[in-house]
């Protein structure tokens, strides 16, 4: 690849035959925006993806980083009094760098709306700033923060720094992207790069005139057009010459739009300014490099010493040393005051805060640090003077108003706090401040809210809701599983027994099971567990649910009887009420050889005969004897109340075989059974 492409024999004039292009910094994502400031001899481009401002000193070629983040910088350019002024794509606005080192808005919105993303930008002589505004910004997170445009158009506008003044003065183009005056400043070129989102359309660089009184443009044309890739930035020589990027090279082209050579360049150019002492040496911001070529020193067109809209205006010396100075002792003593902050010295940090404000008395972000540690102090009525300064250095900054809304609820003045977070929030957006100042305005009028009278008390629910759950035909067959109705409920309504009509007022069958009319006898049919022991099966439930009605008296003998499985013989069979017809369970030898006995009697209406010691004793473990494995014996046996530290029960140990069957453990089963 050669140093240069000769397509018209004037561009040998413009060249330096032996000269070398050179790479200067490599290791950026996109590098755009070039600037060079004379008064530091450096030049100031942007790495936009990273989010930083790199730095090129001219004196010594080294390069460091300026500024990160930045707010994802674009274009740059300085005014006429040497300051720069930045395209914002985080911001969505136009910033300028101030002698004090802070960056300062200057305008964010056009007829009340956001910005998209403010892209290139050119100070013209009477102090007029002109920018392009196309959507690369917004149309994803890689250059800055997706969102929605919001003017719905793509412009270049006008801003008047001294009145504030915002106009749009070209309104039919796709996407404006890199702009400059020509050296005279009559007329206006911009570059239209539309055909980067959609082919087809543009990739063109217009020309305008500019009116009489540099308010307005007309008469747009073509003036170039693109072989291959896209028009992004340039700038113009001292004898008119514009110098614009293009796919991989920098071309030329003479004030009749004739292309008159290229620089040919390894990777995609994106921008391109002249910089040095003698304003020869033209620097290129390519995707990932910086590169820089010197060029013929050419003389200004017409005489005229300084044509270029763009260079500062000679400034006084001393006014600079004197600035410099103050912003050294400002620097100083900013990191004394952060360094005391973390360490919670918050007189120290004081001190050093109004040191630095004494010698800069516009730094905001000064006043905010000096309101924590006066603050923290406890001087809350100093804080809040801190925090209204920096208010009023800057009217946007959310973070401000929130530090005043805090500072004013520590004094009990909560309507003024809650009109500073409300501000905080207008102003905010999303930001993290705005967040803050929301959670603080919630929590403000959840503790305004008027008292709420107390809640009665809940009702205390019973432990089992079926048992006390007033008794019909329907839920006692779905309880029972769908089993056979009651005897007598087939036909009409008969009467009570116990001589209540009314099953509500019928006591005995509240709960209770003593009639056979409203509600089946509840003694062999019962499955509420007793003592942590589980129910009886269903199977003997529903063998059970026939069985005639007995008296409270006989409930522990036909339950006790019910175990006996229709195994003792004809003689248990007779004695027991349901006539043999229950459930076979395995209640084991010895409960065959205690029924076939006749121990217990179960006679009808027979009175109970008195227990065995070991079936007392394992009743109440809760574990009665298989003879008497009973819910209702169980409930029947005296409770044994313990004093003091209750003692674990000793299982007893196992008799011979030839010793009595009732004396068996509880739980051992026998191998014959």
């Amino acid at each position: 690849m050669g140093t240069y492409e000769i397509l018209d024999q004037r561009f040998k004039a413009l060249i330096i035959g032996h000269a070398k292009r050179e790479t200067l910094y490599t290791g950026c994502r996109w590098a755009e925006g070039p600037v060079y400031v004379p008064a530091a001899k450096s030049l100031i481009w942007s790495d936009i993806p990273n989010d930083r401002l790199m730095r090129f000193d001219e004196t010594d070629g080294s390069v460091s980083v300026f500024e990160h983040p930045c707010g994802y910088h674009n274009g740059h350019t300085l005014d006429r009094e040497g300051r720069i002024v930045a395209c914002e794509h985080g911001g969505r606005r136009i910033s300028r760098l101030e002698h004090d080192g802070r960056w300062t808005g200057l305008v964010d919105r056009f007829d009340g709306k956001r910005f998209n993303s403010p892209n290139d930008v050119v100070v013209k002589s009477d102090g007029t700033i002109w920018f392009t505004d196309p959507t690369y910004g917004i149309d994803s997170s890689y250059e800055g923060f997706a969102a929605t445009a919001e003017i719905g158009a793509s412009n270049v506008y006008r801003l008047d720094p001294a009145s504030g003044a915002v106009s749009a003065v070209v309104t039919d183009m796709v996407q404006p992207n890199g702009l400059a005056f020509s050296p005279d400043e009559t007329q206006l070129y911009v570059a239209d790069t539309g055909s980067s989102h959609i082919d087809g359309h543009p990739r063109e660089i217009r020309v305008y005139d500019v009116a009489a009184d540099g308010a307005s443009v007309s008469n747009g044309r073509n003036f170039a057009d693109s072989p291959a890739g896209l028009f992004d930035g340039f700038r113009f020589d001292n004898r008119g010459h514009l110098w614009t990027s293009t796919e991989n090279a920098v071309s030329c082209y003479a004030p009749d739009g004739t292309e008159l050579g290229r620089i040919p360049v390894p990777e995609i150019v994106s921008n391109v300014t002249f910089g040095g002492p003698k304003r020869n040496r033209l620097y290129i911001t390519a995707q990932t490099s910086l590169y820089a070529i010197y060029l013929t020193p050419t003389p200004p067109a017409g005489g005229n010493p300084d044509p270029h809209p763009t260079r500062p205006r000679p400034v006084n010396p001393f006014r600079m040393i004197s600035d410099a100075l103050a912003a050294r002792a400002f620097k100083r003593a900013v990191k004394a005051g952060n360094a005391a902050n973390r360490e919670r010295r918050w007189t120290e940090a004081m001190t050093a805060f109004e040191a630095a404000l004494a010698a800069q008395p516009k730094a905001r972000k000064a006043w905010i640090q000096l309101g924590h540690a006066r603050k923290e102090i406890g001087l809350l009525g100093k804080a809040e003077e801190a925090y209204r300064r920096a208010v009023a250095l800057d009217g946007t900054d959310a973070d401000a108003h929130l530090q005043l809304g805090h500072a004013l609820k520590l004094q009990g003045r909560i309507d003024d706090a809650i009109a500073a977070y409300e501000m905080a929030c207008a102003v905010g957006g999303e930001s993290r401040a705005a967040w803050h100042a929301r959670e603080e305005l919630e929590a403000l009028a959840i503790a305004r809210r008027p008292p709420q009278p107390p809640k009665a008390p809940a009702r205390p629910r019973p432990a089992n809701r079926s048992w006390h759950r007033p008794w019909t035909p329907s839920s006692f067959r779905r309880r029972r599983g769908g089993g056979r109705p009651v005897a007598g409920r087939s036909g009409a309504r008969p009467e009570c027994t116990c001589g209540r009509d009314d099953r509500a007022e019928c006591r005995p069958c509240r709960g209770r099971g003593f009639c056979d009319v409203h509600r089946p006898c509840r003694s062999a049919v019962d499955s509420r567990p007793v003592r942590g022991r589980p129910a009886q099966s269903p199977a003997l439930r529903r063998a059970l649910a026939g069985a005639p009605c007995r008296p409270l008296a006989d409930r522990a003998a036909h339950a006790e009887t019910a175990l006996c499985g229709g195994r003792g013989g004809a003689a248990a069979a007779a004695r027991c009420p349901a006539g043999g017809r229950h459930q076979r369970q395995r209640a084991g030898a010895a409960a065959r050889r205690c029924c076939a006995r006749g121990r217990p009697d179960t006679g009808r209406g027979a009175a109970r005969q008195p227990l065995s010691a070991a079936a007392v004793r394992a009743a109440r473990r809760g574990r009665p004897h298989p003879c008497q494995r009973s819910a209702r014996l169980s409930l029947a046996l005296p409770r044994r109340r313990a004093r003091g530290r209750s003692r674990p029960v000793r299982r007893q140990r196992p008799r011979p075989r030839g010793s009595a069957p009732c004396r068996r453990p509880a739980g051992r089963r026998d191998p014959r059974s």
